[in-house]
């Protein structure tokens, strides 16, 4: 699948959860795990998907990361900055910081994303935002 921000949106919107009770809401405000869901924050958002229907875009997501340039491999370079991550590897822009933001998600909730410090690490970065790696072979 294409890396661009339609797709991604399109991915979000189909493994968002369906209506949630109320105490799922409750759940959901306090940080709380959800069966059957699965929570990914990112850099400037959360995001809450039903594991089930994320798992359907998997092949999706990953083709998408793997349009990332190369330095974001976890083998091949282990992981660069969330600021490089708006082009492809043919030097495309595809998006903006929101974007990334949402393409992270999904891999963080796939298990194929990580970031390389901790959140309180950042600030000492270039322009105080993080370096992660996607696993994706």
């Amino acid at each position: 699948m294409e890396l661009s921000c339609e797709n991604i949106k399109s991915i979000i919107l189909h493994a968002l959860p369906g209506s949630l009770t109320d105490a799922q809401k409750e759940l959901a405000l306090t940080g709380q795990d959800i069966q059957g869901c699965v929570r990914a924050e990112g850099v400037l958002g959360r995001f809450l998907f039903d594991k089930a229907k994320l798992e359907e875009k998997r092949a999706d997501v990953v083709s998408m990361l793997k349009e990332l340039p190369k330095p974001f491999r976890k083998d091949e370079g282990g992981g660069w900055s969330f600021l490089n991550a708006c082009i492809t590897q043919d030097g495309e822009q595809w998006g903006e910081h929101r974007n990334i933001d949402e393409l992270i998600c999904l891999g963080i909730a796939l298990g194929v994303v990580e970031f390389q410090l901790p959140r309180e690490a950042w600030k000492a970065l270039p322009g105080g935002m993080p370096y992660f790696s996607v696993n994706v072979g």
